[in-house]
């Protein structure tokens, strides 16, 4: 019988596959294209499976990468979603890459996913330079009653007779005001812009680290952000170091879950064990980064054997079934079973082999 290619969309890493219900389907991220693929049977070759194009964004079980980024998101090589624009960008059109996106406009502010559809005006007391993801307050003394000022010469000094106390003053009016969220106030006359990794309510004296399993990668953030699913932000001992000076345990942004676990929304590192999300259970693995869900674990192949948990070796590196077993796969065993009388098994072994007919094998594990 002629052997027959995986159906679009899905491949297969076993040689020994002899059913399509063995074919896989594409992972997010990627493309697998059977047609591409001259030098296997079941579409295993490098030329069928391939990273999505940049400018477009792959889900699970994707033939060929089709979908474009759409306006306000960028999408890198691989993109098994759409990103963001990036705040302080504009991405207009389809098809964004991280090199289309482009500065925002002097007197604007972008926060991220804009479009110069969706871009803010500086408000009044304000000032955002080209590039701002959001604006300036007007120095103490200083005030401006106008929206979309650029530069902090359109900050203008408090007439004679009047005080300007407060940071982002509209007006001359002598007025007072509680430091604004997004920044703090360690004393009656400094105002901080809020850092990355923290947040910062109305009415704070100090920065606040986000809590495990959230970050922030904005200044002048009035709120954390979840993590999102594939990624850790900080660990479960990171409200200890609430000094704003301790950036190496800050969660500033979302880092890719390692390989071996899986990192649902709101993962963290866990400090007992020094990993983030979860581990992979036994008879699986997980040789990729960015995994979200246990579905991202693979099943232990056939042959081999996968006996702890969060393992990430790649196929080459995993234990191979020794002599005198056979591993059927993590489907049916975790464990090497030991060969039966009357029959062998080599290294590497999926199921035993019978003697042929005239010859005889009476001991186990051979």
């Amino acid at each position: 019988m002629n052997p027959t290619k995986c159906a679009d969309g899905t491949y297969t890493l076993k040689t020994t596959a002899s059913s399509s219900t063995e074919c896989v389907t594409c992972p997010a991220g990627y493309a697998c294209d059977c047609t591409l693929d001259s030098t296997s049977t079941w579409c295993t070759g490098a030329a069928s499976i391939t990273p999505c194009t940049a400018g477009k964004y792959c889900a699970a079980g994707t033939k060929t990468a089709t979908v474009d980024c759409q306006a306000g998101y960028i999408c890198p090589t691989g993109a098994f979603a759409q990103v963001p624009c990036p705040p302080g960008y504009t991405c207009d059109g389809t098809g964004n890459t991280d090199s289309s996106k482009v500065q925002c406009p002097a007197g604007k502010y972008c926060t991220g996913g804009t479009t110069t559809s969706t871009y803010i005006d500086c408000p009044a007391g304000m000032y955002c330079p080209a590039g701002s993801r959001y604006y300036i307050p007007c120095a103490i003394g200083t005030y401006n009653s106008n929206t979309g000022a650029s530069t902090v010469a359109e900050c203008l000094a408090c007439p004679a007779g009047s005080t300007c106390t407060a940071r982002g003053q509209v007006q001359d009016d002598a007025a007072s005001f509680d430091c604004a969220a997004g920044y703090y106030c360690p004393d009656d006359t400094t105002v901080t812009m809020c850092p990355k990794g923290y947040y910062c309510p109305a009415k704070s004296s100090q920065p606040t680290t986000c809590a495990a399993g959230k970050y922030t990668d904005n200044l002048a953030s009035a709120s954390c952000t979840d993590c999102p699913a594939g990624f850790y932000c900080g660990d479960d001992n990171i409200e200890a170091f609430a000094d704003a000076t301790t950036s190496s345990i800050i969660a500033d942004k979302p880092i890719a879950c390692v390989a071996g676990q899986y990192c649902p929304k709101k993962s963290y590192i866990l400090t007992s064990s020094g990993l983030p999300g979860t581990s992979c259970p036994i008879g699986t693995f997980n040789p990729n980064i960015g995994g979200r869900n246990a579905g991202d674990c693979i099943d232990c192949p056939e042959g081999y054997l996968c006996t702890t948990a969060g393992l990430s070796d790649n196929y080459a590196a995993l234990t191979q079934c020794p002599a005198g077993y056979y591993c059927p796969g993590a489907s049916i065993s975790k464990s090497a079973i030991v060969c039966p009388t009357g029959a062998y098994c080599p290294a590497g072994s999926v199921y035993f082999i019978e003697c042929s007919v005239g010859t005889f094998q009476d001991l186990t594990g051979k």
